[in-house]
């Protein structure tokens, strides 16, 4: 299998670099091709390690159904594999095609999503995510819904969040907790979270209404409601807020070891 080396500089197969240079970054190969960048920009290389074309860009991404996500000085659009564009539109954001469709970010800030030719198909949502299993999840002033190639809302309308669908599940949350829905939009099974942490490739990691941690199906932890975590910021914030600074470095110690505390890092 090939991976990405620990530094992210070359891809490696068995703990050994699979070419004979190093980049500044390297993304995951698809289908043989990997966006990399070094001192020239951003490109594709094969799994030779030498470039399949002799563009450069500023961002390069991985190709999914055959184009890859681009951005220069035009803005941000998908290329085929030979380095050409794939059409002549320009948006502030793209992400991946998913069943012949695309989400992106039109220069006026809306989001919609463009078939392979960069035609929009719909837009005028406050959000798209990539569309998983036929739909996507969208966000207005209405609140989450999913909706599909036409941008038409599921049966079922509106929620106040929403999950991507996964082996045909996804998770809607009405105000009062989580609770799954199929692909028709009808409930399947009561309310039983309170917050979906992931949801992707069949796996879920979520917190109960009893305030448990959630993985592989079983309860892992007791971390308690989300209001047990404190809502304000320590006093000695107030010290640092009091003053003018260029700059300024905090260096913190994580000493608590009840499970309603958690450390990012």
């Amino acid at each position: 299998m090939i991976l990405i080396s620990s530094d992210s500089t070359c891809h490696v197969e068995d703990h050994k670099p699979i070419y004979g240079r190093i980049f500044r970054n390297v993304m995951n190969y698809h289908d043989g091709v990997a966006a990399v960048s070094d001192d020239t920009g951003a490109f594709h290389i094969g799994l030779d390690g030498k470039p399949i074309y002799e563009r450069r860009f500023v961002k390069t991404f991985g190709f999914y159904e055959g184009l890859a996500a681009v951005s220069d000085d035009t803005g941000a659009y998908h290329i085929k594999v030979d380095g050409d564009d794939a059409y002549s539109a320009r948006f502030l954001w793209t992400g991946n095609f998913q069943n012949g469709l695309c989400t992106v970010r039109t220069k006026e800030g809306d989001y919609g999503a463009i078939g392979p030719d960069g035609g929009l198909r719909f837009r005028n949502f406050g959000y798209v995510g990539d569309f998983s299993e036929g739909y996507a999840v969208a966000r207005t002033g209405r609140g989450s819904a999913h909706i599909d190639e036409h941008g038409s809302p599921l049966t079922g309308g509106w929620h106040s969040d929403c999950t991507n669908f996964c082996n045909g599940v996804a998770y809607v949350n009405d105000g009062e907790g989580y609770y799954p829905i199929d692909r028709t939009g009808k409930a399947v099974g009561k309310i039983a979270f309170s917050q979906i942490i992931n949801h992707t490739k069949g796996l879920l990691t979520a917190i109960d209404l009893n305030g448990n941690l959630i993985d592989f199906g079983k309860p892992v932890m007791k971390v308690g409601p989300s209001s047990d975590f404190p809502q304000s910021l320590p006093s000695w914030i107030d010290s640092i807020k009091a003053n003018e600074w260029d700059s300024c470095a905090v260096f913190m110690r994580h000493s608590v070891s009840d499970a309603n505390y958690r450390s990012d890092t």
